[in-house]
């Protein structure tokens, strides 16, 4: 559903939480991206258990 969004330029911003674990397997985030997005970092807000919440902007080319 994000794929959709991001292909018809609909995000301005996108916030993602990283967690401290590896996995040996996952599901990418992003599929069918049809162009390159780049991203600028706006904010980093470590927490106490190893959680990284990132909140970046979509540029515009």
């Amino acid at each position: 559903m994000v794929s959709i969004f991001l292909n018809a330029d609909l995000v301005d911003e996108i916030i993602l939480s990283v967690h401290p674990i590896i996995l040996r397997k996952g599901i990418p985030l992003f599929n069918n991206i049809k162009k390159r997005v780049n991203l600028r970092l706006l904010e980093s807000i470590p927490f106490e258990s190893g959680l990284v919440q990132l909140c970046y902007r979509i540029l515009e080319y």
